[in-house]
């Protein structure tokens, strides 16, 4: 699991659904 910061966290939340997705998959090395 990475390990996301504060500043990672808050975008995610203010962020839209696409991007979040973009985030997610990101973090998640895919």
């Amino acid at each position: 699991m990475a390990i996301i910061g504060q500043n990672r966290i808050d975008a995610i939340l203010n962020s839209k659904p696409e991007e979040r997705r973009l985030i997610f998959e990101d973090v998640a090395g895919i």
